[in-house]
């Protein structure tokens, strides 16, 4: 340490210079020591620091989250489920896909009901199989993109269609979104192959898309442009 009078360079934890016997004002005190307050400020500034990565940390998982969500059950993805479940005869994924839609839900009946229904839908698909099978008929799709999403007042419409139409509980259960998604379905039978597009109708229900069978591109046309409401 240096002495604040002179300038002499003296060793750590002198009382008083060597040279001119001032009195080191930091004698006993290691070198680099902070005072209390300094102490306090720094322990601050790293909680402040701290605290600011923890948000931008926070902030960067719920918008990969977000991402992840609507990349995962957008309008493309869960028509692709809807028709994976068709071609590969999966009861499950076509469930999934639309009957589990809010508005289609029973709320009467239990999991056990819904999981034996969908036993017997799967019965059901692995006699269709079997019978694809024999005959060598093979189903696939491609190239599935969305083609439309319809604008907040044809949304409105649409749902005022389902609700007078089908009764559908519009009220606890509004409609967030429709859209369209168009897909190519290939049907191969001895060596044959036969291509045709396919419109689907997707809709948003309490965050999540689903397939909704009951409405083709037809009925939405006739809903926007003729039904009268």
């Amino acid at each position: 340490m240096f002495c604040e009078k002179c300038g002499k360079e003296n060793p750590d934890g002198v009382k008083f210079c060597e040279s001119c016997g001032n009195a080191m004002e930091n004698a006993g005190e290691p070198a680099g020591a902070q005072s209390p307050v300094e102490s306090v400020i720094g322990g601050l500034k790293k909680e402040h620091k701290t605290i600011a990565l923890g948000v931008v940390a926070v902030v960067v998982v719920v918008l990969l989250l977000a991402i992840f969500g609507a990349f995962k059950s957008g309008p493309v993805k869960v028509t692709e489920k809807y028709l994976t479940g068709m071609t590969k005869y999966n009861a499950q994924k076509m469930y999934d896909a639309t009957e589990a839609c809010p508005y289609l839900v029973d709320e009467d009946k239990d999991k056990s009901e819904i999981k034996e229904e969908i036993k017997e839908s799967q019965e059901y698909l692995d006699d269709a199989k079997q019978e694809a099978k024999e005959e060598k008929i093979k189903v696939s799709f491609k190239n599935v993109k969305k083609k439309e999403t319809y604008k907040k007042s044809e949304v409105k419409k649409i749902e005022k269609y389902l609700d007078e139409m089908y009764g559908y509980d519009v009220e606890e259960y509004p409609l967030q979104g429709v859209a369209r998604v168009k897909a190519t379905v290939v049907t191969k039978e001895d060596g044959d192959k036969d291509s045709s597009t396919r419109d689907v109708i997707t809709i948003k229900v309490k965050g999540k898309w689903y397939v909704m069978q009951s409405l083709s591109k037809s009925t939405v046309d006739y809903i926007l442009d003729d039904w009268e409401d």
